[in-house]
């Protein structure tokens, strides 16, 4: 039957003893496993949270910060013939301009976090 005990974090925890016989069966099982290579790799990068890791496509690695470079050159460039005319096409692309700059500036963004928690370690 299992005990319940209260650890120093105060949550309630199942203490269950294995038999022998459980304890064997069970390093039986974490032997095999381990020498599954793959599979080693895949717990290993496991990492907490709900989205799966994106990477980056590697041919375009390097020019995300200059395409979020030449979208917000560009945004601003069409904001003050938007703002001077009035024209609604204008505005409009300038509104769809800015709106991918945005896109490309929280990737960059994102990025750059991860890069910075995975050099801390978290």
């Amino acid at each position: 039957m299992p005990r319940r005990s209260q650890p120093s974090g105060g949550v309630l925890v199942d203490e269950v003893r294995l038999s022998a016989h459980e304890r064997r069966a069970l390093a039986g099982m974490e032997a095999v496993l381990s020498r599954d290579r793959a599979l080693d790799r895949r717990l290993s990068s496991m990492r907490r949270g709900l989205l799966p890791r994106v990477r980056p496509l590697p041919r375009t690695h390097g020019r995300l910060p200059l395409g979020v470079i030449v979208l917000f050159a560009a945004s601003v460039a069409l904001m003050v013939p938007a703002i001077e005319t009035g024209s609604p096409v204008l505005t409009w692309l300038f509104a769809g301009l800015w709106a991918l700059t945005l896109i490309g500036l929280t990737a960059l963004v994102v990025r750059w976090c991860r890069r910075w928690a995975r050099h801390t370690g978290d």
